[in-house]
C-alpha cells in the first residue's frame, strides 16, 4: 500500500536517507529543506532508457534532475554553460542524474558567481567530460564554482572557472586524461588560494 510521507531536513544526512528509502519502496515523498538546490538529487533516479541531446550551445539553468535514464549524453559543438538561480544565499544550481552522464563540449564553465553541482547518485555512476575541440578562449565568466560528484569521474575536456573554484569529488576513481585542462586561471593572472590542509598556494599560468 502506497503511503504519503512528509520528511523535513532533507538537505543531507538522515532526512535525505529516509526520503530515498521511502521513495525506493514506492511511497509518495514530500521532502523539505532550507536550500532548494539540495532537493534535486533526491528526485534523480536511473532506468533502462537513454537520453541524447545535441545542440550548438547548451545552457543548464537552475536545479535539474533526470528520471528513468541510465545513460545521459549532452553534446555541443560550442560551450556548455551552467547557471544558477538566485536564492537567499546567492546563485546556485545543479544537474542530478541516476546513471552515467557523458558531456562533450568545447569547454565547460559556471556562469559568473554561480555555484553549480553536477552529480550522479548511482552507486557506480560515472561523469565523463570530453572535448569537441571547438573552444579554447577564456569564458566570459568570473568567480563561479563547479562541483562534480560521482563514483567515477573522467576528465578529458576543458573545465574552466576563472577566479573561481573547481572540485572533482570521485568516490572510487578520478581520471585526468592527457590533453585535458582544469583551470581557474583568468588568463595569466596570479591566483592565490588555500587547500583543505591549510597550506597557502599560488599558481601562475
Amino acid at each position: 500500500m502506497q503511503k504519503t510521507v512528509l520528511i523535513t531536513g532533507c538537505s543531507s544526512g538522515i532526512g535525505a536517507a529516509l526520503a530515498r528509502e521511502f521513495r525506493k519502496k514506492g511511497h509518495r515523498v514530500y521532502a523539505t529543506a532550507r536550500r532548494i538546490e539540495s532537493l534535486a538529487p533526491l528526485a534523480a533516479e536511473g532506468g533502462a532508457a537513454s537520453l541524447n541531446v545535441k545542440a550548438g550551445l547548451i545552457d543548464l539553468g537552475g536545479n535539474l534532475a533526470t528520471q528513468g535514464f541510465g545513460q545521459i549524453r549532452l553534446n555541443t559543438a560550442g560551450d556548455l554553460r551552467m547557471s544558477g538561480l538566485a536564492y537567499t544565499d546567492g546563485l546556485s544550481g545543479s544537474l542530478s542524474v541516476g546513471g552515467n552522464l557523458d558531456l562533450t563540449a568545447g569547454q565547460f564553465y559556471p556562469s559568473s558567481y554561480s555555484r553549480y553541482l553536477l552529480e550522479s547518485v548511482a552507486p557506480a555512476g560515472r561523469i565523463r567530460f570530453a572535448a569537441s575541440g571547438n573552444s579554447t578562449a577564456a569564458p566570459l565568466s568570473a568567480a563561479g564554482s563547479l562541483t562534480v560528484r560521482a563514483d567515477r569521474i573522467v576528465q578529458g575536456g576543458r573545465i574552466a572557472a576563472p577566479l573561481g573554484k573547481i572540485e572533482l569529488a570521485a568516490n572510487s576513481l578520478l581520471e585526468l586524461l592527457p590533453g585535458s585542462v582544469t583551470t581557474t586561471s583568468a588568463g595569466g593572472d596570479i591566483l592565490f588560494g588555500q587547500h583543505r590542509g591549510g597550506l597557502a598556494i599560488a599558481g601562475v599560468e
